[in-house]
């Protein structure tokens, strides 16, 4: 399975303190490994064809590529991460 991450996703990450960046590495792995994906889907005609990971207070927002890719976007704190 590939994962993919934008740029913006990456700063986010970076910014992180240690702790939730485990968080957010394990969740990872976790769907790296898991079959069928874990797909939580978000709602809003705004979000439409995304799907959201929680980790923590953070969720990491995804879309599907294909059967073997994921792209996540965008990373954040569940408060702020949905505006």
């Amino acid at each position: 399975m590939k994962l993919t991450f934008t740029f913006d996703w990456v700063e986010e990450f970076e910014a992180l303190d240690g702790a939730v960046k485990k968080q957010v590495l394990s969740k990872l792995r976790e769907v790296a490994r898991a079959q069928p994906w874990p797909h939580e889907a978000l709602t809003g005609k705004q979000f439409k064809g995304l799907f959201k990971l929680r980790a923590g207070d953070y969720r990491l927002i995804y879309r599907v590529v294909d059967r073997e890719t994921l792209d996540f976007l965008y990373l954040g704190h569940r408060r702020e991460v949905y505006n």
